[in-house]
């Protein structure tokens, strides 16, 4: 049964429409009817109607759906990328384009080798010296360029160093802009091409071959198109030569959930660039979710209200839709209160999902969840402690503390392979492939790493090859190092201290500034701080933390606890990012706090555009819950003091530390509050400074 607003859309007739749906409102659905419609009720024969979807799954989703809605109303369903892969395919077998191979490559091997070509050429250095962080740099490079269809030539312009975050006068930007030239003329030559290169190559052709643009618009009465918020540049050039002069466009997407800034996506297309590019267009919206209650519709709300490139429109909750509990903790130990939620309502059977903004606000999740013995699977990244990154930390405290630290992983010989092959990588000492396996095997089977180290030290330093005599000066490097850690350990200096010091003596700092992008970067350096705070928690030494996180990672793997977690759905922790389009029955997001929410990187600041991709952000996050959405944030007397109407100043002076959006939301009203009673007045009666809360001990 279709609202009234879904019916007006389904039943639109004449010229373009922009359909701005809210989560959960049942934009597919209306989608789907509204296909079946043209081909059954107004005649539009079944191959005159494209639906663009954005990914595989959703395609999938979009087909079976029409089965069930109308057998016979077959339109032509494709993603963005799999048109242009018919377009390419079909403008080479007329011979107006040559034919070039796609390169799936889903391992990831060929095109990253084509990759480390360029750069060691750009940069005129050998490929052995090249991170792996570096390689992922450049890749998100060429990826944004090509979503606004820069080509080399373009990327080295003011604007085009601008779309990925570098300047004229960055030291290396000319390096990177001549190692995309460099990618894209090997490309070329080997007639190759990657999904990021489908719509960048048929748009480059479209402009300059006028009898291929000719034969591609026009041929089509209707194009719908889903997600239309996460368009870029290069897919809307197309969608508008799709369409020609002769189809009807009908865009469905929501402005609000403009999330994909990184992949050059922008609200604008929304907000600005459809009504001049396809004029005369009607304005629909589906304002009615069915996913969450009236509560999270106003709190959602007076979130982003305050975005000003948005399209004017409220969510309300229907009428049929259950309450959606808000809860807001305030706690200033996030990874614990986030484990206590998760186990109450695994308890309750829910369906859970951690919603991070970054990657490295999940270990102290991850730690506390390991603690009580409740497994998580996490998309996106791999579990903190298997994090080359952070395995390399815990081998420097363990090999550095001891002469023989076998002792430490006895009975887990993979995990003492594995920490020895990260201390290797990360920071890179330069190790081939083969002598990384072979540093591996060694600590498999008990060995101690530090004369395999100076063994291999003393070989390489006869050797007359250059990269062998860096390698040597490395390994040479490493004993130093971990005879640096040893004389700390000595003192028993407890683990959170030696944790920070060592970032600092390795300068991991400027070791990731120079391999990696900032966001990165921070990313990182953010993980090594959550970590050694943790260690501060449990003061213990070096040794002692590192048996207890490998403790903690047993647990994790296995799940030991007292809830049957075999009939207890897992619960997820993925990205905010990964979760667009997902619902869940209980949400919780963790660390709401100053500089994350809106999240800030290094001291650069944001932007108001950015300040608004992040409001967006955090809209898509809360509106997964359907049961009940978490939010947890730091101790903040300003904020509670706010929420419950308290005029007077808190009695202890504090700055703000809870996510400035939260300051925002006026209409706390009917949300459950859990905090401390000493955040409260001290002469505020005693019934007055707690709440109730199964999550607060």
């Amino acid at each position: 049964m279709l609202t009234e607003e879904q019916q007006a859309v389904v039943h639109h007739q004449d010229g373009h429409a922009l359909v701005c749906a809210v989560p959960g409102s049942g934009k597919s659905t209306t989608m789907q009817h509204l296909a079946a419609h043209l081909i059954e009720k107004v005649r539009v024969p079944a191959n005159e109607i494209l639906v663009l979807m954005f990914n595989k799954d959703a395609e999938t989703a979009f087909k079976h759906r029409m089965q069930q809605i109308s057998a016979r109303a077959k339109p032509e369903i494709r993603t963005f990328h799999a048109k242009a892969y018919h377009l390419l395919t079909e403008m080479a077998r007329r011979e107006w384009l040559e034919s070039w191979e796609l390169e799936a490559d889903h391992g990831g091997f060929y095109w990253r080798g084509q990759a480390k070509k360029a750069l060691a050429r750009a940069f005129s250095k050998p490929e052995w010296d090249l991170s792996q962080e570096e390689i992922d740099a450049f890749t998100g490079y060429m990826t944004i360029w090509k979503a606004f269809t820069c080509t080399p030539e373009q990327a080295g312009s003011p604007e085009g160093l601008m779309r990925v975050g570098l300047a004229d006068d960055d030291e290396d930007s000319g390096q990177w802009v001549s190692a995309y030239r460099f990618f894209e003329l090997e490309r070329e030559r080997n007639g190759k091409r990657s999904f990021d290169d489908l719509v960048y190559d048929l748009v480059l052709a479209m402009r300059h071959e006028p009898r291929i643009r000719e034969s591609i618009a026009n041929r089509y009465r209707v194009l719908i198109v889903d997600e239309f918020q996460d368009v870029n540049d290069g897919q809307m050039e197309l969608l508008t030569v799709l369409a020609g002069n002769r189809a009807q466009v009908i865009a469905v997407g929501d402005d609000d959930q403009s999330i994909y800034g990184f992949r050059g996506a922008s609200p604008d297309y929304m907000t600005r660039e459809f009504a001049k590019v396809f004029p005369g267009a009607t304005t629909y919206t589906l304002s009615h979710t069915f996913r969450f209650g009236r509560q999270l519709s106003m709190a959602a709300a007076e979130l982003i209200v305050r975005n000003q490139n948005r399209i004017t429109k409220t969510c309300q909750s229907a009428d049929q839709t259950p309450e959606t509990q808000v809860h807001l903790h305030f706690s200033a130990n996030y990874g614990q209160r986030t484990a206590m939620v998760l186990d109450a309502a695994l308890r309750e059977n829910r369906q859970v999902a951690v919603l991070v903004r970054v990657f490295h606000q999940t270990a102290l999740v991850e730690i506390h969840c390991a603690s009580r013995g409740i497994p998580y699977r996490i998309e996106g990244a791999a579990p903190f402690y298997q994090r080359r990154d952070v395995q390399s930390l815990l081998g420097f405290l363990a090999w550095g503390a001891a002469d023989d630290a076998g002792g430490i992983f006895a009975g887990t010989p993979d995990i003492a392979g594995k920490i020895f092959r990260a201390m290797l990588g990360f920071p890179s000492r330069f190790l081939t492939r083969h002598r990384l396996d072979q540093a591996e095997q060694h600590a498999q089977e008990g060995g101690n790493p530090q004369p395999w180290i100076s063994g291999l030290a003393q070989r390489l330093a006869r050797s007359t090859d250059q990269k062998e005599q860096r390698t040597a000066t490395q390994m040479r490097n490493l004993l130093n190092d971990l005879a640096w850690v040893r004389q700390w350990t000595a003192r028993n200096t407890p683990a959170g201290k030696l944790l920070r010091t060592l970032v600092v003596h390795l300068d991991l700092a400027g070791v990731l500034k120079k391999i990696t992008s900032a966001d990165n970067a921070a990313d990182q350096m953010a993980l090594f701080s959550a970590l050694a705070d943790y260690a501060d928690q449990t003061r213990m030494t070096a040794l002692d933390f590192v048996r207890h996180i490998q403790s903690l990672a047993a647990k994790g793997e296995m799940g030991a606890g007292d809830i049957d977690y075999e009939s207890a759905p897992r619960p997820l922790i993925t990205s905010w990012h990964r979760t667009k389009g997902l619902e869940f029955d209980t949400v919780i997001i963790p660390d709401l706090s100053e500089g994350k929410s809106p999240y800030i990187r290094g001291d650069k600041g944001i932007t108001p555009e950015g300040v608004e991709e992040e409001r967006r952000l955090l809209y898509v996050a809360m509106t997964r819950a359907i049961h009940q959405v978490h939010l947890i944030t730091p101790d903040d007397r300003g904020l509670l003091y706010k929420i419950k109407g308290i005029t007077e100043e808190p009695d202890i002076d504090q700055e703000r530390v809870a996510s400035p959006f939260f300051y925002e939301i006026d209409r706390w009203k009917g949300a459950r509050l859990h905090y401390d009673r000493t955040m409260l007045p001290n002469r505020m009666p005693r019934s007055e400074r707690s709440e109730k809360s199964p999550y607060f001990g």
